[in-house]
């Protein structure tokens, strides 16, 4: 595995994934309904424009397998000094680290 940088042309679509993943199956995206992929150019343009990297985790065949960014939260006067930090997970690989049994930490 290896952490890489995210870009639009590279990654857009397995974040859509992600996030529809998480959409469909929680509510942690205030979202009901899936995102298209024409959401990604803002969501993107959003973070170059901020300065706001997105890091994401690669398998060795290149497939993201996470990624994570911040940026502010709701964007709305009131919370204006408010940021948060996202982490998300392909649903893939978030079976396989809990098909994983935890080993022990040697003393």
């Amino acid at each position: 595995m290896k952490m890489i940088t995210c870009t639009e042309c590279e990654h857009a679509v397995a974040i859509l994934d992600i996030f529809n993943d998480a959409i469909l199956t929680s509510t942690a995206l205030y979202d009901y309904k899936p995102r298209h992929i024409d959401c990604m150019t803002p969501w993107f343009a959003t973070k170059l424009t901020n300065n706001v990297p997105v890091l994401g985790l690669e398998d060795g065949q290149g497939t993201l397998l996470g990624f994570a960014s911040y940026g502010t939260f709701r964007a709305w006067p009131i919370r204006q000094a408010a940021f948060k930090f996202d982490r998300w997970l392909d649903l893939a690989f978030y079976q396989q680290i809990l098909d994983t049994p935890l080993k022990p930490v040697e003393g």
